[in-house]
């Protein structure tokens, strides 16, 4: 089952994505045909991607195999509300004016870098918060907000 969804994955969803791509480079990244046909193919590739993503991770967690990835891609799941802000903490203090200010002169190709970095900082950093918190900072104040309570916070170390 997993093996169809990532094979839908590579036979569907990235020549489409890939297509879309091409047309989106021939036309100059044009509006409206950008956003009316181009990213059709994208919205549309998307979708056996993400499921062929399910795939890879299925299999990779039912392998027992790259533990340390496990542990890591946990982490960030468990710190996800955070995860998401700090994204866009990042986001704009490299795009925009309060920050370095690079809006418009970033091609394609370093913007995919700096979403590489910035997934590999969280993967990184979120099994280091987790080491020492039970909650990323804003699960936990999440959590405090609806039990009316404050949670504990820190790890009870032996």
């Amino acid at each position: 089952f997993y093996q169809g969804l990532i094979a839908g994955a590579v036979l569907a969803g990235f020549p489409l994505i890939v297509l879309g791509m091409q047309y989106n480079q021939s036309i100059g990244w044009e509006s409206p045909y950008f956003f009316f046909v181009g990213s059709q193919f994208n919205y549309w590739g998307s979708i056996p991607v993400a499921l062929g993503w399910v795939g890879v991770i299925m299999l990779l967690c039912l392998s027992g195999g790259l533990t340390w990835l496990r542990e890591r891609l946990a982490a960030v799941g468990r710190t996800a509300f955070s995860n998401y802000i700090l994204q866009t903490v990042i986001g704009t203090w490299i795009f925009y004016g309060h920050g370095l200010g690079l809006f418009g002169s970033v091609d394609r190709t370093g913007q995919a870098l700096i979403v590489l970095a910035v997934w590999a900082f969280q993967l990184l950093i979120s099994h280091w918060w987790l080491q020492q918190f039970r909650f990323g900072p804003l699960e936990w104040l999440w959590r405090t907000l609806v039990y009316l309570k404050s949670q504990p916070f820190r790890k009870v170390t032996a």
